[in-house]
């Protein structure tokens, strides 16, 4: 019983929603049930028994709210379907009348008056909902939308009493439309394209070649931050030479702007700018650790890293992967653990959390502790190349004769993997690194000239995987590798 669709959906009704249903359920005009009176029980039954944790069988609950009738099979389950039926309608009318939501049953309060005749009640709503607009202090891609309807709904009543004068608002709704369509086109396209960076997504040839002709409509847009912005981001996905000038400019615009943005809206913008900063440095434009880790404390103070107060997985795992990279170990181990438990999705294994607390052992030389706690696998492909990338570099600093078998592993995987789960530019990021990784391994040490070629080739590629490290560990091959 605990596991039903409808106890399922009790348990997410916040506590005055479930006193507020009692009176849904007591007024007539909702609840027209002949059943009524038994549907409130069984109501009150699975608030006080079933929600605080006592089991209670289908039979049991049947004596309830029968007691002393022979069980009938389906006449319980009939009760539940009805109380289900009332619980649905109750959370749509919630929602439709919750204040957020004044621009739509306006609108649809509009209609029902021309509809009905009452024109000058329509005239009233329609100036109201004009007011609405022009109030609205921050755009979002619902202002635009909900602009649009105003002037399709004005056209709509030029159209009925078309009396054979005037442009019948054609313009202004054509222009609207033109708005709302170009910026949520751009908001899917930017969607799509991030997500064909970070992982292998087939895009029907159709869209591929409108993304790549599409041209951004000359409209009147009087200098709209939303819409320069979304342009900015387009603009940087789409091209793969975006230069450190190109984010500063993006980043400069978001933050000049932000009095003008939904705060909704200006969180996925800074996760665009994360995003974007994350791929160019990956991509090999130098000095950008220190700029994307500045970005990352500033967003994680200022709460753009939360949603809804947890974190994803891959802002916990980025932030930690700046930090050190720019040697800023002590501030990772407590963003490690101070975030551990807000990972959003985080399974019972923890295998998030314990794969970025290797990470910092590693940074730390606690090679048996990093080794230890290391994940064997992941769902993405992305954190278990980064898990078996980690355990390749944690055999090589302890000169582990499992080596050699690893390096074969992850090649092979690589191989057989990547064409399925990896896009074009992430499969050249791994495989430079397990190549250039080889070298380092089958080098010989205190070489100078085996050292410099190895640096130059690791420079040389546009897209490597911890090129740092593997900078690092090249130099050290003209000195002589070190003894753990």
């Amino acid at each position: 019983m605990d596991k039903s669709s409808l106890v399922e959906i009790i348990k997410i009704l916040e506590p005055d929603e479930q006193s507020d249903f009692i009176s849904f359920l007591k007024s007539p005009y909702f609840n027209k049930s002949v059943n009524k009176n038994y549907i409130q029980n069984l109501y009150t039954i699975i608030l006080d028994k079933i929600l605080a944790g006592q089991e209670i069988k289908k039979e049991e609950l049947y004596e309830i709210l029968y007691s002393g009738t022979m069980f009938i099979e389906g006449k319980l389950d009939k009760l539940m379907v009805e109380l289900n039926k009332l619980l649905r309608s109750f959370l749509l009318i919630n929602e439709y009348l919750h204040s957020d939501n004044e621009f739509n049953y306006t609108f649809d309060l509009s209609k029902i008056f021309r509809a009905r005749g009452l024109e000058s009640k329509y005239n009233q709503l329609i100036n109201k909902l004009n007011l609405i607009q022009k109030n609205e202090k921050r755009k979002t891609n619902k202002y635009y939308f909900r602009q649009y309807l105003i002037e399709n709904e004005k056209y709509d009543l030029e159209n009925y009493y078309n009396r054979q004068k005037g442009d019948l608002n054609v313009p202004n709704a054509i222009y609207s439309l033109d708005i709302f369509h170009t910026i949520k086109k751009l908001d899917l396209f930017n969607s799509i394209l991030l997500q064909k960076k970070i992982t292998n997504v087939e895009i029907p040839v159709f869209l591929t070649k409108t993304l790549n002709s599409f041209n951004i409509p000359e409209l009147n847009w009087h200098g709209d931050a939303i819409f320069l912005i979304i342009t900015k981001i387009f603009m940087l996905l789409r091209s793969e030479d975006g230069t450190i000038s190109d984010f500063n400019d993006l980043s400069d615009f978001i933050k000049n702007n932000e009095s003008e943005i939904d705060p909704t809206l200006l969180q996925d913008y800074y996760a665009y700018l994360r995003n974007i900063s994350t791929l160019m440095h990956n991509s090999g434009i130098p000095d950008m650790s220190p700029l994307i880790f500045n970005l990352q404390k500033e967003h994680l103070n200022r709460g753009y890293l939360y949603v809804n107060g947890k974190i994803t997985q891959s802002a916990y795992s980025n932030t930690v992967n700046l930090a050190i990279r720019l040697q800023e170990n002590e501030w990772a181990y407590n963003f490690i653990e101070t975030h551990k438990d807000l990972i959003i999705g985080e399974n019972p294994g923890r295998d998030y959390y314990h794969l970025n607390l290797s990470r910092y052992y590693f940074a730390t030389k606690r090679f048996k502790d990093a080794l230890d706690i290391l994940p064997q696998s992941f769902p993405e492909p992305v954190y278990n190349n980064l898990a078996r990338r980690l355990e390749l570099k944690i055999y090589f600093e302890t000169d582990s004769p499992l080596l050699s078998y690893k390096i074969d592993s992850f090649k092979m995987f690589i191989s057989r993997a990547s064409h399925k789960y990896l896009p074009p530019r992430m499969r050249e990021y791994q495989n430079n690194f397990i190549n250039l990784f080889f070298q380092i391994t089958q080098s010989i040490q205190k070489d100078k000239i085996r050292s410099e070629r190895l640096i130059q080739r690791i420079n040389a590629k546009k897209f490597v995987a911890d090129r740092e490290w593997l900078l690092e560990k090249a130099a050290e091959i003209a000195v002589g590798k070190s003894k753990i």
